[in-house]
């Protein structure tokens, strides 16, 4: 996928440009071809949201939603507020979360709103983002006016680290517990 307003290539599961930070459009579907993600022409087992099959380069069609043995199992996933709010993540077929400040105005909507438990608005527009990948959470800081920190080690810009059920994430002043299983907070 190529930012529209850019031009830079960006990998499909992206939601956001990762040069010049604007929203890029939807994928299409989650599933194309056969259940399975099979190319209809030559039968390969595309990667779930592929828009061309990665083997014969043949547009793939929309099947609707992956069926719920293809969509990966997360343990529970949430982070609690310095209050003990618990700050819920919305489902995900891709298993990344943009994590940040929400502005309307400029159409930014991340997947994980901090804005009610920021009153000072330290935490950017798209502060970090949280991955799922290999059985484990992966967080990312990104380029961001205040710092993301990490059990109290300030990230540079770009920076991934584990996250482990505990771990202490500051956003700017919005400092949360990281949760994968409802041992901390409500």
């Amino acid at each position: 996928m190529q930012c529209p307003a850019c031009n830079v290539e960006q990998a499909d599961d992206a939601k956001f440009c990762n040069q010049c930070g604007s929203k890029l459009p939807l994928p299409v579907s989650q599933v194309m071809a056969g259940p399975d993600g099979r190319c209809e022409a030559c039968g390969f087992l595309n990667t779930l949201g592929s828009r061309f099959c990665s083997e014969c380069g043949t547009a793939l069609t929309p099947v609707g939603t992956p069926p719920a043995a293809l969509m990966p199992t997360l343990p529970p996933l949430r982070l609690i507020s310095s209050r003990g709010t618990p700050i819920h993540f919305p489902a995900s077929s891709t298993s990344t979360w943009i994590i940040g400040r929400e502005d309307p105005v400029n159409d930014i909507h991340p997947d994980v709103d901090l804005t009610p438990y920021d009153p000072e608005s330290t935490v950017s527009r798209r502060h970090a983002q949280l991955t799922h990948a290999g059985g484990q959470y992966l967080l990312t800081s990104v380029a961001t006016t205040n710092w993301t920190a990490l059990n109290g080690i300030r990230l540079k810009p770009q920076d991934t680290v584990r996250l482990r059920a505990g771990d202490r994430i500051e956003f700017g002043r919005c400092v949360v517990t990281f949760d994968t299983n409802g041992t901390f907070g409500n």
